[in-house]
């Protein structure tokens, strides 16, 4: 927790500071106050490589100190004083001069660069984050040119204006100020004179390579490359990431094959390879041929088959089972056991309809005619047609005798409607003495 508010701390006070610096560096030699002061020459004369002394020597440099900016406008107005930032009032700024453009590039700061500062003379050492920046605008403007392009000095002078009483203390640090808006910078005229000579840590960039791929089936391979170390002060192209390369192929490792083929009387089935892996690989020891027992070709008699089934009134379809009698490969095709059918109902006894039985014949025997009245298969099969019988010969002429009269009555009674005939049996009765002729024409 105490790290963590170290750290908190810091940022705070970080973009505190940033939120009182100027918004970029010098962009023009109209930003320069000459009658402020400027700067007269710079030593050495040699080149300096970053970590270095330098010294400016001019006038009007001023005091470097720290200011206490004073807070909000709320803050003021309410009379507390409370610190919004910490600042140094100067720096010196170091500028980059291509092609007649200024581009701002770094700064040296009290505490980061600045050894001693006096009215008339600045000592500082070169930062070491120079040349990271000059890569940055390498990037966008081309390579530095220390033969033509520059690097100068500038002191940026903070706009402060003091408020209130300073508190106790030699230390000017703890005087309010308000940041104003009117900074400025002192310079050499023409700025161009106040430039130093530079030694840089590097003449070329330095590129990082991967290895190079494997070689293709079209004899190249590829790498790639990435600048490790961007130089501004160089150009380095890229090492080459294509070049050509005798392409070997590799041995395969894996196969897909074919289905084996029968196997020959010899005990013997192969295969082929469909397709080999890596792709574009050569030899490697694939599996083409293996032993086997050798089973004659099939012909029609080696297959046993049920009968079909019923028909499915579902599906139309019946089948049946078929099996080898005998080990055999190839040859004649295993017999179908699903066919297409048409389904007929199964017959019962309502599927027929008989006629009535004929007289008894004189062999004993009566007939009749059965058929189907829906189609059928299987089931109840059709009714007997064919039957004993007990025959009664048909009576002669020779042999008739009259029916006695009361069988002539009976039969006659019988004639009649049934709620008629008891009437008629009463009278009947009682005129069983009347002749058969008379009784018989009263019933007609």
């Amino acid at each position: 927790m105490k790290k963590q508010f170290t750290i908190l701390l810091i940022l705070f006070f970080a973009f505190g500071l940033l939120k009182a610096l100027p918004a970029s560096a010098i962009i023009s030699s109209g930003e320069c106050n000459y009658s402020k002061g400027g700067i007269m020459s710079i030593l050495p004369a040699t080149a300096v490589s970053a970590g270095q002394t330098i010294v400016i020597n001019g006038s009007g440099f001023g005091e470097l100190f720290k200011a206490c900016i004073w807070g909000s406008d709320a803050v003021r107005n309410s009379g507390g004083k409370i610190c919004d930032s910490w600042i140094y009032n100067k720096y010196v700024d170091i500028s980059l001069l291509k092609n007649g453009e200024i581009y701002g590039t770094d700064s040296v700061q009290k505490n980061a660069g600045i050894i001693s500062w006096t009215d008339t003379k600045i000592e500082l050492s070169i930062p070491n984050t120079l040349e990271l920046s000059l890569s940055g605008k390498k990037d966008q403007l081309g390579v530095i040119d220390l033969a033509k392009d520059a690097l100068v000095f500038s002191i940026h002078v903070a706009d402060l204006t003091p408020v209130g009483n300073s508190i106790s203390g030699p230390d000017k640090a703890y005087q309010y100020y308000i940041y104003g808006s009117a900074d400025y910078y002192i310079c050499a005229n023409p700025l161009s004179s106040g430039s130093f000579l530079y030694n840089p840590s590097c003449n070329a960039d330095i590129w990082g390579c991967s290895d190079w791929n494997s070689c293709s089936l079209e004899g190249q391979q590829t790498r790639n490359c990435s600048r490790t170390l961007n130089c501004p002060f160089a150009n380095t192209p890229s090492p080459i990431t294509t070049q050509s390369c005798d392409y070997v192929p590799p041995a395969c490792t894996s196969w897909t094959y074919s289905n084996w083929n029968t196997c020959s009387v010899s005990g013997q089935q192969t295969r082929t390879i469909i397709s080999s892996f890596p792709v574009g690989c050569v030899g490697g020891n694939p599996t083409l041929t293996q032993s086997c027992t050798y089973a004659p070709p099939c012909n029609a008699t080696n297959w046993d088959c049920t009968d079909w089934s019923s028909c499915s009134i579902l599906y139309g379809k019946q089948t049946r089972q078929c099996s080898k009698k005998l080990n055999c490969e190839g040859g004649v095709a295993e017999p179908a056991t699903s066919q297409s059918c048409t389904y007929v109902p199964t017959c019962s006894f309502y599927s027929w309809s008989c006629g009535s039985w004929s007289s008894c014949s004189s062999n004993s025997t009566q007939i009749r005619s059965c058929s189907k009245i829906s189609s059928c298969e299987g089931g109840t099969q059709s009714p007997a047609t064919t039957q004993s019988c007990t025959y009664t010969p048909a009576c002669s002429l020779a042999h008739r005798r009259e029916p006695s009269q009361e069988v002539v009555i009976e039969l006659m009674i019988a004639r009649l409607p049934k709620q008629r005939r008891q009437r008629h049996r009463n009278i009947a009765k009682h005129q069983t003495n009347l002749s058969y002729n008379r009784q018989r024409k009263i019933w007609e």
